[in-house]
């Protein structure tokens, strides 16, 4: 079981890697330039959920493009934020333990 998760966990990371990358080298606000597209709007639930239910490192703290992304879409593209419930976010948990942070759960826009 711990070996499963391991591996998960750094396949994980890995792909936040390339997601920071693929962002650093974007000559817009979104994954692939200048227009939003399915790529930004499937990527989007996985990484706004990220941080709210605690993980080993944050998006906020260590992946800088994208968390410049994402508080894009939230406070700049109106249906991302009208969509998005931080308590709902928390407490879809298997285990039943709600995290208390990350607060807040997402910086403002310039933060």
């Amino acid at each position: 079981m711990q070996g499963a998760y391991e591996d998960a966990v750094t396949a994980l990371f890995a792909s936040l890697d390339r997601v920071e990358a693929l962002l650093k080298a974007s000559t817009g606000p979104y994954l692939l330039g200048e227009k939003l597209t399915e790529a930004d709007v499937r990527l989007y639930p996985t990484i706004i959920r990220f941080d709210p239910v605690g993980n080993e490192k944050l998006i906020m703290k260590s992946y800088p493009a994208i968390h410049k992304w994402l508080r894009h879409l939230y406070w700049e593209v109106p249906a991302f934020k009208e969509t998005t419930n931080f308590e709902h976010i928390k407490k879809i948990n298997p285990t039943g333990v709600t995290p208390l942070g990350p607060l807040p759960h997402i910086l403002p826009l310039e933060g």
